[in-house]
């Protein structure tokens, strides 16, 4: 009995356990009103509530609004609360670069939100059934995929189940006749411009040809992936602790130490570089098999200054023993700046991402540090200015005879070329005093015998 498998179901994945308020993703297809008839039954045997929601994405015109009518329709039959919300998708889609799918999906898990929120509800029921996790399966191994892209959709995931996910199609519709369940027909699911709706009416016939039970083995392999994938996850995030390094000034990205990583199983690599890739564009959508290799070939090479362009505007650069992931939009490699130094109080440098703090002091009983200098200022000429690098800058270090080119003083101490537009330079009348948070230049220091001293610290 039907029934009786959804309860299996439920209580295998541990979705619900009775008395839980639970918001039904309805469309008005066959899963979603089967879905929500055996909530229903559910929901009368063990207590708890059931909060209907249908998102109209204003794709299809008249028909989309039948299907809201239709689901609102369904809801009065089952005295229950109703809520629903229109969007204009295709204007969503085209203003955050997504295709109507991704928009699709982003919107309609939004919209579950704003409403579990609003009833207080504790789970939100959609409509996933065996056939649509085999299709999601095939279509993430045409796309490339990795163990993740195999594992298809969870069942339960946070505050979202999916209670149908171990039935087929044909054990959804022949309920559904029995019961005398009322649903409607999405004409898009035959459109074949769809790579999904292919796979569906084109793919999977021909799969079955070859095994009648083809999606029963691509959600036994979904399974086991997720499973396996569990597993290589809690390894990697560990491996992540480890190579990772600390931001070097402050800088806006995830630094990992090659060396480190290159030591890693390559299984445990392909998910560090995943879950790096995560954490900066805030999903793991849109990353395939062929980002992760791409990024370990750059890895393996180790040129230094090599960077790779992956999806959603993060980039991978290797800087000497480290690679640099970072988001495009957060690095720029053409900042500029000039600015007088305020010689009583601070320089703010939004640009590089520091302030500088000029103080009078009475004695210099030290040297300086990375991160402040001591000048004399009877021996600078005015006006002392702060810029970053420009070609031809040249500097005198200490001990050293004639000047060294500013470009092979970062080799040296293996800046980043992506970082040094960004290092202020401390200026006297075209001479550089300091390279912020580097080195102390020039014949302006102060020394013992300085009576006119300023320090400038870096906050």
């Amino acid at each position: 009995m039907i029934f009786e498998k959804f309860k299996e179901v439920v209580q295998k994945y541990g979705m619900l356990s009775g008395g839980e308020t639970v918001v039904a993703g309805v469309s008005g297809g066959v899963d979603s009103t089967v879905l929500l008839h055996l909530l229903h039954c559910f929901m009368k045997a063990y207590g708890g509530s059931l909060v209907i929601s249908h998102l109209n994405h204003g794709l299809r015109g008249q028909e989309a609004d039948r299907d809201e009518a239709f689901v609102r329709s369904v809801a009065g039959k089952y005295g229950l609360p109703f809520k629903t919300r229109k969007v204009k998708l295709k204007d969503i889609a085209r203003e955050k670069g997504l295709n109507l799918q991704d928009a699709g999906r982003k919107e309609r898990y939004r919209f579950f939100a704003d409403v579990i929120k609003e009833v207080k509800g504790d789970k939100i029921a959609v409509g996933h059934n065996a056939d649509d996790q085999a299709e999601t399966v095939m279509m993430r191994v045409i796309r490339g995929t990795g163990m993740k892209g195999l594992g298809g959709v969870p069942p339960a995931r946070g505050n979202i189940i999916r209670p149908l996910i171990d039935f087929d199609r044909q054990e959804i519709e022949s309920y559904a006749q029995k019961e005398k369940i009322e649903y409607i027909e999405d004409s898009s699911n035959r459109d074949r411009k769809y790579m999904r709706n292919r796979i569906r009416h084109e793919l999977i016939p021909q799969l079955k040809s070859f095994n009648p039970n083809i999606c029963r083995e691509l959600g036994m392999l979904s399974s086991i992936a997720r499973d396996v994938d569990s597993y290589l996850d809690d390894l990697a995030r560990c491996a992540l602790t480890n190579v990772r390094c600390e931001n070097n000034g402050k800088r806006k990205g995830i630094f990992l130490n090659r060396a480190s990583f290159l030591s890693l199983p390559s299984s445990v690599k392909s998910k560090v570089i995943f879950h790096v890739l995560e954490e900066l564009s805030g999903e793991g959508m849109g990353f395939f098999s062929t980002h992760i290799l791409d990024v370990e070939s750059l890895v393996g090479r180790g040129v230094s200054g090599a960077s790779l362009n992956l999806p959603k505007r993060i980039k991978a650069v290797i800087e000497y023993e480290n690679v640099h992931f970072y988001y495009h939009g957060r690095v720029s490699d053409d900042i500029s700046f000039s600015r007088p130094l305020n010689l009583s109080g601070i320089t703010s440098l939004s640009a590089a991402g520091i302030e500088l703090k000029a103080e009078k002091v009475a004695c210099c009983d030290e040297m300086g540090s990375k991160d402040a200098v001591f000048i004399d200022m009877d021996k600078v000429s005015h006006p002392l200015e702060v810029r970053n690098l420009i070609n031809g800058d040249r500097l005198i270090l200490k001990g050293m005879r004639g000047r060294k080119k500013l470009k092979d003083f970062f080799i040296d101490e293996k800046i980043p070329r992506e970082m040094r537009t960004s290092i202020p330079l401390l200026i006297s009348g075209g001479e550089i005093l300091w390279v912020v948070g580097l080195r102390h230049c020039g014949n302006a220091l102060a020394d013992s015998e300085s009576t006119n001293i300023l320090k400038i610290s870096r906050l």
